[in-house]
């Protein structure tokens, strides 16, 4: 921590250079008592430049006991002069290294250290959380567990010997294959009631993907059966009260490795694959080697504690960190620089997954609303940035929705360019040719121009080093007389150099425009042999379509075929027609967001004199249209983000946005409130599922209810009686929101149920919590300084910190009050954080984010907390670089 700017060191792509040493071995053991654990640490080095005269390695937070080279101890002089070593508080640096190496550059280094796991509130390294022992070591976490080379392109082969209290934590658990366990009866050098468990991983891997866990853990355990035959041992750890919610994570975790084996090809490796889930941790989940490590909220789940959400969320983690095995695990990333090409791709994976799990247009939708809302946000704001940065002070600062969610459309766009079949021979290259490597950006597009013979230099230049949102303006034209149809793409970037790297100069994109030509009856047009994807690569582009026999309407963009903002000059009408008719559901859903996005501009601008009837039609034809699913009907029913209303104007007036949309709402309610009313209890169902069309039911009916909420008729009843008959999380949570809306006995019977039902289970508290930080209510502070104070809420527990404050900081009407005490109770909730946890702390000051685009009178307010914070004692490098960008933005 720091609050001096000139300590302050950012680190630049350009720097890197390869590892002067590398470390064959690992031989970690780790001897765990209640005060204290002394973490010994035998590693194999081999020097790999002759220029090398100094072996640095990184510690944070360590006690050094002991040092030896080559079993010969050094002497205990750790002075900043010293010519043998020296510790600061980073690095132990051991000089002259070369009088220690043998004839083939070798040494073994072996360091004893004391490291304090129940102090460390970080959550990073080794931490004790609630009577169990774990670890979060990405990115720079295994330097707070032992003095080592802390970077992804030193990769070494593990052996974890692990001593602990047998009666406390009687599961010891680390990479690889168990090999040996023994206990004090066996062996009395243990002590007295202690025993000791020993992993071997046969797989080279960075730090960064060790694990351990220590701890008093009930296992349920299942097999599966690879594609040749092996048989593999599943097994989930969590505590005894938790341990019938562990079902769907297995049976998820099946699907994903069946599913990797059939569309990849991919076969798992070691013997057994563990899961463990863990209630304090600063992610969703890490993919450690063969024992992956969950948050508690993305593993545990069952019908009365979990939403349907709840369930598709969890299917996805798992998938996602199994995935990892071979796109993260087996290759990883040479720096971490290059971090979306294992994440970026592993999100792509999981995306694939979940839309053949369940429904494939849904979650088309539900994966571009998150971009535009989310994503298209991160790149108008104060930390915009490509999805390789070329810098950083601080890399947890990048675990962004850039480089995961838009580095995941990345991928796509080269399956949708090249096609399934083709993408599908260039990974297969991809993991044959660097299977046991770190490796670059470069080498995986590589993968692609090799295996395809193409040239992905202006893909790689745009979409990798650029920053910012593209915008793609189409403009069109009609022949009658030589029945021709032209169209005219333009792409532009408005934010086009925010590289750090002066030498980069801007490249048009190179992206996939997914298209379709609709005629007066809703078909589409035959294109001949012209292909439905325009591969789009110069600033400005035309297309001639022939034998056109009538002026076509065109669908554009469909299915999101690339992360841009669309601009064609759509007539309220052109988008009801679409809305109505377009094939492509995808579009036919974006169809309605427009409708919908004008008509609330229009009321927000007060440039709406009647609502528009057509409008009110179509919704109504939608909720009948027997073809449609009923989860398709509820995207199309959902309203748009306030974000995207706000988002086409230099100042976002969340306020006045806010009222339109409700507005809008209800008079749509209102008008068809007994088209939603049969709805409703149309999809009421006794059994729960989470089949697709339970979902989908449920979800139209819940969205039904909403829309009653805001009707002119009172249906406080209606949701109370769901609240009080719910047989599942989904329609009591929903009720609880829509109740939280208005102030009632009802909201306040309702509230003391819930809490008197399920204050003592974590999970379901942390949605407690973020429902009522998330309603608009003029007494929103108030509520939040009660909530803060029940024994349900822990700050040290990132989980929360994300359910009261983060809800809190996100709910933009909520947060955003005019009289600036929101933003002074975030600005010293965040300065308290980063005392404990700069990862959450640094996450928690996005919810300042839109800084440069606030009214002027809440932006002054916003700058003085943000100034607070950055003058506050011994702020976190990580917050630091965070809110000098966001003050930086609104210079």
């Amino acid at each position: 921590m720091t609050n001096n700017t000139s300590e302050i060191k950012e680190i630049f792509l350009k720097d890197y250079t390869v590892s002067n040493y590398q470390i064959s071995t690992v031989d970690i053991t780790f001897d765990i008592f209640e005060e204290y654990t002394l973490v010994t640490n035998v590693s194999k080095f081999v020097k790999i430049t002759s220029d090398a005269k100094n072996l640095e390695l990184n510690g944070e937070e360590l006690d050094l006991q002991e040092i030896y080279i080559n079993n010969k101890k050094l002497a205990n002089n750790p002075l900043s002069n010293s010519d043998i070593y020296e510790v600061s508080e980073n690095f132990l640096i051991i000089k002259n290294i070369e009088k220690y190496t043998d004839e083939n550059s070798a040494f073994t280094l072996k360091t004893i250290v004391k490291i304090d796991p129940e102090k460390n509130k970080q959550l990073m390294g080794l931490y004790k959380s609630d009577g169990m022992y774990c670890t979060q070591n990405e990115p720079e976490g295994f330097r707070r567990i032992t003095y080592h080379l802390d970077r992804p392109d030193v990769m070494s082969l593990y052996t974890t010997t692990i001593i602990a209290d047998k009666t406390l934590y009687p599961v010891l658990l680390s990479n690889g294959n168990k090999t040996e366990a023994k206990c004090f009866e066996e062996d009395e050098s243990l002590g007295e009631n202690r025993h000791m468990v020993k992993w071997e991983d046969p797989f080279k891997k960075p730090c960064y993907l060790f694990a351990l866990i220590a701890g008093d853990l009930e296992f349920t355990q299942d097999s599966f059966t690879t594609m040749t035959g092996r048989n593999i041992i599943l097994q989930i750890f969590t505590d005894a009260k938790n341990q019938s919610r562990i079902d769907h994570a297995m049976v998820s975790l099946k699907k994903a490795m069946k599913w990797d084996e059939e569309r990849f090809g991919r076969e798992y490796d070691l013997d057994i694959f563990m899961i463990v889930a863990v209630d304090a941790f600063n992610s969703g989940a890490m993919e450690n080697k063969g024992l992956n490590i969950f948050n508690s909220a993305a593993i545990l789940c069952d019908q009365k504690s979990a939403t349907d959400r709840d369930f598709q969320y969890i299917e996805a983690v798992v998938a996602h960190e199994y995935f990892h095995n071979w796109t993260g695990d087996r290759i990883t990333c040479r720096d971490w620089f290059q971090l979306t090409l294992k994440e970026g791709l592993t999100v792509f994976r999981d995306a694939e997954f979940s839309a053949d799990m369940g429904d494939r247009i849904l979650k088309r939708i539900e994966d571009a609303s998150y971009m535009r809302a989310g994503q298209f946000a991160e790149d108008a704001g104060p930390i915009s940035h490509p999805i390789q940065p070329q810098s950083f002070i601080q890399i947890e600062n990048f675990y962004t929705q850039t480089v995961y969610e838009k580095g995941a459309e990345v991928i796509r766009m080269l399956q949708t360019l090249y096609g399934k079949e083709n993408f599908r021979k260039a990974l297969d290259f991809y993991f044959e040719t660097y299977d046991g490597q770190a490796v670059t950006i470069e080498e995986f597009l590589f993968s692609f121009e090799k295996t395809l013979d193409i040239d992905l230099t202006q893909f790689k230049n745009s979409w990798y080093f650029q920053a910012g949102t593209p915008t793609v303006k189409i403009t069109d034209e009609y022949n009658s007389d030589e029945k021709t149809y032209t169209l005219v793409v333009e792409q532009s970037c408005n934010y086009p150099d925010k590289t750090n790297n002066p030498e980069h100069k801007y490249t048009n994109y190179h992206f996939p425009l997914q298209f379709g030509l609709l005629n007066q009856y809703g078909k589409n047009l035959d294109l001949g042999e012209q292909s439905d994807i325009l591969e789009i690569r110069k600033q400005s582009e035309t297309f001639v379509f022939k034998n056109i026999e009538e002026k076509p309407l065109p669908s554009l963009l469909r299915n999101f075929s690339a992360p841009v903002k669309l601009e064609y000059n759509y007539t309220l009408e052109q988008d009801l027609f679409l809305f109505m008719n377009d094939s492509d559901l995808f579009n036919k859903y974006e169809a309605g967001q427009r409708v919908a996005r004008r008509v609330i501009t229009d009321i927000m601008l007060e440039k709406i004199e009647e609502f528009p009837e057509a409008v009110l039609n179509a919704y109504l034809k939608i909720i009948k249209n027997s073809d449609l699913s009923n989860g398709f009907k509820a995207e199309c029913l959902t309203l748009p983000a306030l974000f995207t209303i706000v988002e086409p104007f230099e100042i976002y007036e969340y306020k006045k946005a806010f009222e339109a949309k409700k507005k809008y709402q209800n008079i749509i309610a209102t008008h068809l409130k007994e088209v939603f009313l049969n709805t409703y209890h149309k999809n009421q169902k006794d059994i729960y599922s989470i089949t697709s069309n339970d979902i989908g039911s449920r979800a139209l009916k819940n969205t039904c209810l909403s829309f009653l909420s805001e009707s002119d008729t009172d249906y406080t009843n209606l949701i109370m009686t769901q609240f009080e008959t719910a047989n599942n999380m989904t329609d009591k949570l929903r009720a609880l929101a829509l109740l939280c809306k208005k102030d009632s006995q009802e909201k306040t019977n309702a509230l003391f149920d819930f809490n008197a039902e399920w204050a003592n289970d974590p999970l379901v508290m942390n949605k407690y919590f973020a429902v009522q930080a998330s309603t608009p209510n003029e007494k929103s502070l108030e509520i939040i300084k009660e909530l803060e104070k029940t024994e349900s809420f822990d700050l040290k527990n990132p989980n929360k910190i994300r359910a009261l404050y983060g809800a809190f900081g996100r709910s933009v009407i909520n947060f955003h009050n005019e009289d600036g005490k929101a933003y002074e109770f975030m600005a010293n909730k965040i300065i308290e954080i980063d005392i404990f946890n700069n990862k959450a702390s640094s996450g928690l000051v996005h919810v300042f984010d839109e800084y440069a685009k606030m009214p002027e009178n809440l932006k002054l307010l916003i700058k003085i907390q943000l100034e607070k914070i950055i003058n506050s004692v011994n702020i976190s490098d990580a917050l630091f670089e965070i809110v000098t960008k966001i003050l930086k933005s609104g210079e």
